[in-house]
């Protein structure tokens, strides 16, 4: 019962497309879920119906966001590389958010005022790569030791300190945020995540970080359902190098899944999909994050999970 569409596959990507639109090999741009794409640009004017919002100086841009159709999840957008004959010297794979003017979604701030950048030279921005973007470095990702955890939708935190400076710095996922009456410094305060940051900062030469996810009550609209505000932390640096997180940390520590990283991309995203939380198993998880040493984390996100909140 879907004459004019059907289901296309780009990296681990499912999109649905227009029939006959593509072939088996053909050459497409490809625009991820939460992409921001320009609707002033006539390739992208089409979206404008189904919502519009502001980005950067106000430009009217349309969100992609996860969509289901006849019963096939699609994901992202895929149109055809003849539309976009400015990029005919780029490279297969390669990346063209600033060539096409596309902005990444980006939650609002829940509070607390910017006042710098993200502490750099201490961790990385806490952003994992979802695995559908990995189909090619699959191979040699999946014999390294990876555990999973529980992927929570709250917000990302960064506790940090800085043994040159003295200070402790307090982030959220792109800037620094100023000591006050927010989400952030509150954290902060109820957990003692400043003491904890110091220990581990005295283990080294330039200081150490904590990265934590906020969720709960007052956050993101509690999707776990939970009564109060908690947190969790998922990685530790110490010397700009990604340490263990030590088991010491439980209760606040990310909860630990016994799920190995799949063979195949497609099997990682069906083991999220559909899982529940183990912080409230009447709910769904966000999804699931794979840590390896010395490696970036990535990320399967639950499909259902995306379907019922992503609106």
């Amino acid at each position: 019962n879907a004459d004019a569409i059907e289901r296309a596959v780009v990296d681990g990507w499912n999109v649905v497309v227009k029939k006959g639109e593509f072939r088996p090999g053909d050459q497409c741009v490809y625009f991820e879920i939460d992409s921001m794409l320009p609707v002033e640009d006539a390739r992208f004017g089409f979206l404008a119906p189904r919502g519009v919002t502001k980005g950067p100086d106000d430009q009217p841009m349309h969100r992609l966001r996860t969509a289901k159709l006849r019963g096939v999840v699609s994901q992202g957008l895929a149109l055809s590389a003849r539309d976009f004959p400015e990029l005919d010297s780029r490279e297969v794979s390669e990346d063209l958010t600033a060539a096409l003017g596309i902005v990444k979604y980006e939650p609002t701030l829940p509070g607390g005022d910017m006042i710098g950048p993200f502490p750099t030279h201490l961790a990385a921005k806490t952003d994992a790569e979802r695995v559908q973007n990995l189909t090619l470095e699959w191979p040699k990702l999946r014999p390294l030791a990876w555990t999973a955890t529980e992927k929570i939708d709250g917000t990302s935190m960064t506790v940090a300190w800085d043994n040159v400076t003295r200070e402790l710095i307090v982030a959220g996922r792109n800037w620094r945020i100023a000591e006050g009456d927010n989400l952030y410094w509150d954290a902060v305060e109820r957990y003692a995540l400043d003491t904890l940051v110091k220990d581990y900062a005295s283990q080294g030469r330039h200081g150490a970080a904590l990265q934590v996810e906020v969720y709960g009550s007052g956050v993101q609209g509690n999707p776990l359902a939970l009564p109060e505000r908690r947190v969790a932390v998922f990685t530790l640096w110490v010397d700009r190098q990604r340490v263990a997180v030590p088991t010491t940390f439980v209760p606040y520590r990310v909860p630990i899944l016994d799920i190995p990283l799949p063979a195949q991309v497609a099997e990682a995203v069906v083991a999220a999909d559909g899982l529940k939380s183990t912080l409230n198993p009447n709910r769904l998880a966000e999804g699931i994050v794979w840590h390896a040493p010395d490696q970036e984390p990535i990320k399967a996100v639950n499909n259902k999970y995306l379907l019922k909140h992503d609106g």
